[in-house]
């Protein structure tokens, strides 16, 4: 991908009081943001590629009046989008276009053209006020809390599949996941999850209606 350069960088009192070091990364990092200026650290790719071990901690204060970092962990550089693109909305081509999407994605909408943090309902994803070295690292992703499973009784069986206007036999339900080993497990040994999910499966594969009359081959007669 081709960009734009300032070849005036330079000169310019802010880069031209970095260290070396630092002139080094930040230009990696312009390089490695996505069209709305937005850098996922990769510390270890950036120590490879620049050569240098970095104190983190340091790079965060000489770069602070540059980056604004989101709630993810992503490092947001606001002045990328004017300098590359100017006004985003004058022309239309692909790049463009693609910016004003990342912007959405990364929840960066309203503050990029109001100047101000987003309303509830599109909620920007900048922290507040909030070190740029405290909050480098990509918070783990925390694992979606299940809620604990509660066994249904035939009662609301029964009244479900009243809902669903299905034939499916509510008892013949009940009892093949209760009297399951262990019970309300699935045929996989697997806990159930959600009980009105699996009865929806027996009402589309059919199983749990009642049964019809069984049949018998009828005898052979020999001459």
């Amino acid at each position: 991908m081709k960009r734009f350069t300032e070849t005036s960088k330079w000169s310019d009192p802010w880069f031209s009081q970095l260290d070396p070091k630092n002139m080094l990364l930040w230009l990696y990092i312009l390089d490695q943001t996505d069209n709305a200026g937005v850098w996922d650290p990769n510390r270890k790719h950036a120590e490879f590629c620049t050569g240098t071990k970095y104190d983190w901690n340091k790079v965060a204060l000489a770069f602070d009046l540059k980056v604004r970092v989101l709630k993810n962990g992503r490092w947001w550089i606001p002045g990328f989008i004017k300098y590359q693109f100017g006004d985003i909305f004058k022309g239309n081509d692909y790049l463009r276009k693609s910016c004003v999407i990342l912007l959405h994605k990364h929840g960066l909408t309203d503050f990029f053209f109001n100047g101000t943090e987003a309303t509830e309902r599109g909620k920007s994803d900048l922290t507040e006020s909030q070190p740029l070295a405290l909050n480098f690292d990509p918070p783990k992703k925390q694992e979606k809390e299940q809620a604990k499973f509660v066994p249904p009784t035939l009662a609301e069986i029964e009244a479900y599949a009243t809902e669903r206007g299905s034939t499916v036999n509510p008892k013949a339900f009940w009892e093949y996941f209760q009297n399951g080993s262990p019970p309300w497990t699935d045929s996989k040994g697997k806990p159930v999850r959600s009980w009105k999910q699996k009865f929806i499966t027996w009402d589309n594969n059919d199983s749990g209606r009642t049964p019809p009359p069984p049949t018998f081959p009828l005898p052979k007669f020999s001459n």
